[in-house]
């Protein structure tokens, strides 16, 4: 097989193809017990934080009253990425299809 930038680009396709419809069809469980907070514009978000959880009594004579204390928490966005590796022999044998059941389980792990 001669290697060329058109057939490069040919796998190049298929395989964003593959991670896209697998990536589509994952399903997403953050919504759960998450929120979201802010935009895309910012990539760090300061939220308020209550340091001490208190648990509910039943209520017996005077009030406790437990003094909370507040602070800030500071989340960055970072950046991740996963890069995979083909043989160029698996390109020229024309074996690369068979990694694209393992391109389409990223969005899974």
């Amino acid at each position: 097989m001669n290697l060329t930038a058109e057939k490069f680009e040919a796998m190049k396709i298929a395989y964003d193809m593959a991670f896209k419809a697998a990536f589509d069809a994952a399903p997403t469980v953050y919504e759960q017990f998450t929120m979201t907070v802010g935009d895309s514009a910012h990539t760090t978000v300061k939220l308020p934080f209550v340091e001490q959880f208190t648990c509910m009594r039943r209520w017996l004579g005077p009030r406790q009253i437990k003094n909370l204390e507040g602070k800030i928490i500071t989340m960055t966005e970072d950046a991740y990425e996963e890069t995979l590796g083909i043989k160029a022999r698996e390109i020229e044998t024309d074996n690369w299809g068979m990694y694209m059941p393992t391109i389409q389980l990223i969005p899974y792990i």
